[in-house]
């Protein structure tokens, strides 16, 4: 009742063939058209960076007061592991910030030369 009619999965006609084939080349045109930079370098406002900068280190701190906090919980060595792991989150976070301001400030010169 209803069923399509049988035809073989491997066999096609000539309309569906001029079909694909007209897709694949409106895809290639398209894609050749339309290329995308996978690491845009738009420029960043200061206080845009600066947020950055700020979000990586009181993220680094949160992990790491987080991990001390289970921590110490778990094992019981109360305030122990956790002031550890608050001062590992801090300088992570400082490591973090320092490597994203070089970044930055590299592309920012490279930006500027390119000018």
């Amino acid at each position: 009742m209803g069923d399509p009619p049988e035809r073989g999965d491997n066999v096609r006609n000539s309309e569906e063939d001029s079909s694909l084939d007209d897709l694949e080349s409106r895809l290639k045109r398209a894609r050749s058209a339309h290329t995308v930079d996978p690491h845009p370098s738009v420029p960043q406002s200061g206080l845009a960076t600066a947020l950055r900068l700020a979000a990586e280190m009181v993220s680094a701190l949160i992990v790491g007061g987080a991990i001390g906090w289970f921590l110490d919980r778990w094992l019981g060595t109360k305030p122990w592991l956790l002031l550890v792991f608050l001062l590992l989150g801090a300088i992570a976070g400082m490591l973090n910030a320092y490597r994203a301001a070089m970044r930055m400030s590299a592309e920012h010169e490279s930006n500027s030369r390119d000018d």
